[in-house]
């Protein structure tokens, strides 16, 4: 039940008649292994979507919205890579890599600019709705409190991502 769906949708019409050219954003859903055990699997998942969408990247400028059920908490290895770009080294999930899926850890970085859709709340302007949300928030990480609330982990694991240099 691992899967990540990654289309370029076309606008049919443009927003306004100035803007030449087509219209596109690449839109990808994913759905990251869940056993809390293999951050490793979870690790090399995300990079393998990330290097998906890095060829689509470098095959034209288009947009991108990346989201979906991460399964992966804040400052984990899988979330520090979606949007620092990259892994910390010395980061304690690596050390859980017995067949080596994410050796070298030098490897594990990309060049898409994301950045959480939850986390421009930080950003913007004070509004009365804006500071409701923010109180919803991490605002070390720059995501909500949780995403999922369950018997065994009240937490975030779902995450919205966006390019910041298209959109």
């Amino acid at each position: 039940n691992n899967v990540a769906l990654i289309a370029v949708l076309e606008a049919a019409e443009p927003r306004d008649s100035s803007q030449m050219g087509r219209q596109l954003i690449c839109v990808a859903n994913t759905h990251i292994h869940a056993n809390p055990e293999l951050s490793d699997v979870k690790l090399w998942q995300v990079h393998t979507l990330l290097k998906g969408l890095e060829k689509i990247a470098a095959s034209a400028d288009i947009p991108m919205l990346v989201a979906g059920d991460f399964n992966s908490l804040p400052g984990s290895a899988a979330h520090q890579l979606l949007v620092n770009r990259g892994v910390d080294p010395n980061h304690p999930e690596l050390e859980n890599d017995p067949l080596g899926i994410n050796k070298p850890v030098s490897k594990l970085t990309h060049q898409l600019n994301l950045a959480s859709a939850y986390g421009a709340y930080m950003q913007a302007p004070e509004t009365q709705q804006v500071l409701k949300q923010m109180q919803r928030m991490d605002t070390e990480n720059h995501e909500p409190l949780f995403s999922y609330n369950g018997k065994d982990l009240n937490g975030t694991l779902d995450y919205i991502l966006y390019t910041t240099d298209a959109l």
